[in-house]
Formats: structure tokens, C-alpha cells, sequence
């Protein structure tokens, strides 16, 4: 599975993140709305653009939005965040919150191993967050996680920015 999701060679250019987010929100709509699943986009009205393959960076977003819906399916509250801000180190940091049931400390330490999920048996491989890193990391990103305040997951995609000769 994972040479199959990184076949050909990450062709980066310049993306707006909130497109790539609205593309994968898309493929979800049913069952946002069946799940009475709130969506927050919080995007300024200035693009935030990437450098990066918004292919496969749509693949990744379809990937942790698909693990949010599953950890808030059974919750109270049900809300999907998005952010996009520079980072420190220079890049784009395009945050995914949710209001799921978060990850234990332990689960937290193993969440990008190979075949680890917090799902039960039989409901997930546990790659799609080690192919979701591997993908990122093939043109110059990263996947990080963490708890999200108030509760749930965060993760943040670190994507590059649009190198000046580019621009």
C-alpha cells in the first residue's frame, strides 16, 4: 500500500491551501451533513500559498478528515477546524482540529508507526497517517499531531513556501 501511494514523484507548484481543503471537504459533504459535523474555515481573505503537489497534498487532507469524522462520529459536539498560518521555520502551517476523543499520551508516541491505529479491529489499516507523513515529507513537509484545545486532535501540515524564483 505504501508504494503504491508514492508511486510517481511529488510535482510541487504553487497551491492555495484553501482550495486543496475545499476539494477534500467536497468528497465529504454527505457525511458532514449527516453528522451534523460544524465546519470552520478560518482563512483570511489573502490566499495562504504552498509550494507542494496539491494532489497528493488532497490526499492527505482526505485522509485526516476522514479520521476526524470518525472520532467525533459518536461525540456530543462535532466540529471540523481549519487554519493556515507561517510557521516559524518559514513554511505554511495548515492546521486540522476536531472535537473527537483525542488520543491517549501512549497512543500519541506510536501515532506514525506502520499498522498503529486507535481504531477498533477491523476499521483501519494504520498507514494512512504513515503514508500521509511519507507523502508530505517527499516535497519538503511533515505531519505533526497533538491534542487540539478544548480536546480532540490537531494536526498540523508544514508545507513549504513558494521558493522566490517562483514567485
Amino acid at each position: 500500500l505504501r508504494t503504491s501511494a508514492l508511486k510517481s514523484p511529488a510535482v510541487s507548484v504553487a497551491v492555495d491551501v484553501a482550495q486543496a481543503v475545499d476539494a477534500a471537504l467536497f468528497l465529504f459533504d454527505a457525511r458532514l451533513k449527516k453528522l451534523n459535523v460544524t465546519v470552520n474555515r478560518n482563512f483570511g481573505p489573502k490566499s495562504k500559498i504552498a509550494w507542494c503537489d496539491q494532489n497528493r497534498l488532497q490526499q492527505v487532507l482526505v485522509n485526516l478528515i476522514g479520521n476526524a469524522i470518525d472520532a467525533m462520529a459518536d461525540e456530543p459536539v462535532r466540529c471540523l477546524s481549519f487554519s493556515a498560518d507561517p510557521a516559524s521555520s518559514g513554511q505554511l502551517a495548515l492546521a486540522v482540529c476536531d472535537s473527537g476523543f483525542g488520543f491517549t499520551e501512549e497512543a500519541l508516541e506510536h501515532l506514525f508507526e506502520p499498522f498503529f491505529t486507535t481504531k477498533q479491529p477491523g476499521e483501519g489499516l494504520g498507514l494512512g497517517l504513515t503514508i500521509s507523513r511519507d507523502i508530505l515529507r517527499d516535497f519538503g513537509g511533515d505531519l505533526l499531531a497533538g491534542p487540539a484545545p478544548g480536546g480532540g486532535a490537531r494536526f498540523v501540515i508544514l508545507l513549504p513556501a513558494v521558493p522566490a524564483a517562483a514567485a
